[in-house]
């Protein structure tokens, strides 16, 4: 008989993470304060630098433990066993409202919130009570390109010039957009931000908060627009098709690299990402960004981020989730690239890109969270559910173009609506 790990965890067994060996029903010695987080690789490495530091000033030990796409599984396993981690960074707001709601989390002094957007806070309190620290926050509204994909010309001020511009190049026989449709998050992503843009916001905010009117027409028209894009012809390297097993880095890799497409759609994170190409040798040309052109109106942003919260009540726990509120708690992060932080002062950044980027987090009007972010579940999580198995699928269809691409918008839209109804899909 085969076991699977999520069975294994549920029964309390013997679960072993990074190296980390711990017993899932068994309470372990707080010898240190073991945090667990999400991120891997450059990310991991970076965090490990932050917290070194908190350990040099603060004499305490920490145990990181990176839990990745599993941080739902592994963290409800560990509080099922009342044998929880210290502290918990998760990308998902929606388990800091579900959890807090259900007296899982510990309260935070509104102090940790110091210096953080309103519309960030309610994102991770529950009646007016703070349980969440936003660490990481991400630009999520923009285009990256080379400086010679304009043509010395303006970018695009409007979804309909964005969709001039993909065609004009798609007919001079340069590739306009590498999309990593292989990580789903890429596509829920352009959804969100063509939607942020349909009504002022209105429909995405009522949404977030449950409502199902996934067969409204500001959807509808959110989806038809993405159809229109996505279906000129030429718009991809190598076809649709091999848009559909692309990974976002690869995307990066296409545009900012290699130059076989023209425009990427990514966050601020991108920097990031260009970064370490450049620390492993390879040659990457400067990159410009614009900002999501809008249907109407403001230009959106979309904010996703990873944020801490205190699943163990200890005094030392205490004093890392504090420490890391302060401003200049991230500053190595900072300086390293790829990192935005909704409360370090502006003069943390190098002048330049990374200082504009973490301005238009501060200064936009148009600014929502992450949609999937906040949804939870099974119909806003990621993997292949929900919205991460709908809007990928939709992308595969609406490329036909045509009768097929109107076919596809049709069939997406009563599929989301269907999974909202039953939570999941």
């Amino acid at each position: 008989m085969t076991i699977s790990r999520r069975t294994l965890l549920r029964a309390g067994g013997l679960v072993t993470v990074a190296g980390a060996p711990f017993a899932a029903g068994c309470a372990r010695p707080r010898d240190a304060i073991e945090v667990f987080v999400v991120w891997s690789g450059g990310e991991l490495a970076a965090f490990r630098k932050v917290v070194d530091e908190f350990s040099k000033q603060s004499g305490r030990q920490v145990r990181i433990v990176t839990v990745g796409h599993q941080a739902e599984e592994l963290l409800r396993a560990r509080l099922d066993a009342n044998n929880p981690p210290d502290l918990a960074v998760v990308p998902l707001l929606s388990l800091i409202k579900e959890y807090a709601q259900n007296g899982r989390l510990t309260e935070l002094p509104a102090a940790v919130g110091k210096g953080i957007q309103t519309n960030l806070l309610d994102t991770v309190s529950v009646d007016g009570r703070l349980y969440g620290l936003w660490v990481k926050a991400a630009h999520k509204s923009l285009f990256w390109h080379r400086p010679s994909a304009l043509s010395g010309g303006e970018p695009p001020r409007d979804w309909a010039q964005l969709v001039g511009l993909v065609r004009a190049l798609a007919e001079a026989g340069r590739a306009p957009l590498s999309i990593g449709v292989a990580d789903g998050w890429v596509v829920t992503d352009w959804f969100e931000n063509v939607l942020a843009t349909v009504d002022a916001g209105d429909s995405y905010e009522r949404l977030a908060r449950g409502e199902n009117l996934w067969e409204s027409p500001a959807v509808l028209e959110a989806l038809t627009s993405l159809a229109q894009a996505w279906s000129v012809p030429g718009a991809f390297p190598d076809g649709p098709q091999r848009a559909l097993l692309t990974q976002h880095e690869e995307s990066v890799v296409d545009v900012l690299v290699t130059g076989r497409a023209e425009l990427l759609f990514g966050g601020d994170f991108v920097l990031g990402s260009v970064g370490w190409f450049r620390r492993a040798g390879v040659e990457v040309e400067e990159a410009e960004v614009f900002r999501f052109p809008p249907l109407r109106g403001e230009p959106p942003l979309i904010v996703s981020g990873d944020v801490a919260a205190l699943t163990y009540d200890s005094p030392a726990g205490r004093e890392l989730i504090e420490w890391l509120a302060q401003p200049s708690a991230f500053r190595s992060w900072i300086e390293l690239g790829g990192f935005m932080s909704p409360s370090a002062p502006l003069d943390s950044y190098p002048p330049g890109l990374s200082r504009e980027l973490a301005r238009q987090l501060r200064d936009s009007r148009n600014i929502h969270t992450d949609l999937s972010d906040q949804l939870g579940g099974r119909f806003g999580g990621g993997g292949s559910r929900g919205l991460f198995r709908i809007l990928p699928q939709f992308f595969a269809e609406a490329t036909a173009g045509g009768a097929l691409a109107r076919e596809a918008v049709a069939r997406a839209q009563a599929e989301l609506a269907d999974a909202a109804r039953r939570g999941s899909a």
